[in-house]
């Protein structure tokens, strides 16, 4: 699996603007192809990210399943255009030319084998990039051994790497594998001004929530609308204007959207 994810990661940094660029020059001129086909807005995006686009060079002389030289590329940039682009073209630019090499997760070896069945039948080309990634795995190691339930385990393992798909990782778990989670000490809605909007929030924006709690600079919007008043959509959204992360205002508008609207909490 790792394999796969690295290969693909690469050649999607040789993904630019068809214009600007002749995929016959690559290395591995396939998956450039068709990652410019298949994955233009993703492309875009990186190519709009100083630190994604300077990669184009290091991946264009990737071959075809280099793991040491696709790995060496992935590496050297944290932005967080690359990891959308690497999904787009792991899921629709897969060939014959990559074979997964490289063992599956173990999940009998997890401490919850349940979550971890989940992640990799729901998450598993977010759980590849991971892997693929050696900031991002070693997070990934660590929540192997947090036992179901315990979010509290997930969110100090995700919070060990500075890896951007490692949030990709949490989120995608919490929002597809939520059956287990839903206890979390985190997220307990214990002092909620309005625990049936939190409880709810829960429920259906459990995958947004993560992924503010693994931002420091979005943390603050759970205390600030733990204060908030049933159905008062003014008092989350300015919570969510208080954070500087763009991950808050999603969160804000999930939980009006389905909980105070929807559910008429």
């Amino acid at each position: 699996m790792m394999s796969k994810f690295i290969a693909f990661g690469a050649a999607a940094l040789l993904a630019v603007q068809a214009i600007d660029i002749d995929c016959s020059a690559a290395n591995c001129p396939e998956t450039c192809s068709c990652s410019l086909s298949n994955c233009q807005a993703e492309v875009d995006a990186c190519m709009g990210d100083a630190d994604c686009a300077k990669e184009q060079d290091c991946a264009f002389q990737c071959p075809c399943g280099d793991q040491e030289c696709a790995l060496k590329c992935v590496g050297d940039t944290a932005s967080p255009f690359a990891a959308p682009l690497f999904e787009c073209v792991h899921s629709k630019c897969s060939t014959d030319l990559l074979s997964a090499s490289a063992p599956a997760v173990d999940c009998g070896k997890a401490a919850c084998q349940d979550v971890c069945t989940c992640s990799m039948d729901k998450c598993s080309s977010k759980v590849d990039a991971c892997l693929a990634d050696a900031d991002c795995s070693q997070a990934q190691t660590c929540a192997l051994g947090c036992a179901c339930g315990d979010e509290a385990c997930l969110l100090a393992c995700m919070q060990k790497t500075d890896s951007p798909l490692g949030t990709e990782v949490a989120e995608c778990i919490t929002s597809e594998c939520p059956m287990v989670l839903l206890g979390a000490p985190n997220l307990s809605c214990q002092g909620s001004a309005c625990e049936d909007s939190c409880q709810c929030a829960k429920s259906k924006c459990l995958g947004k929530g993560m992924a503010c709690l693994l931002d420091p600079n979005c943390v603050g919007f759970q205390s600030c609308s733990f204060n908030c008043g049933c159905g008062d959509a003014e008092c989350a959204t300015k919570c969510a204007e208080e954070q500087s992360s763009a991950k808050a205002m999603p969160l804000a508008q999930c939980i009006v959207d389905r909980c105070h609207q929807e559910r008429n909490i």
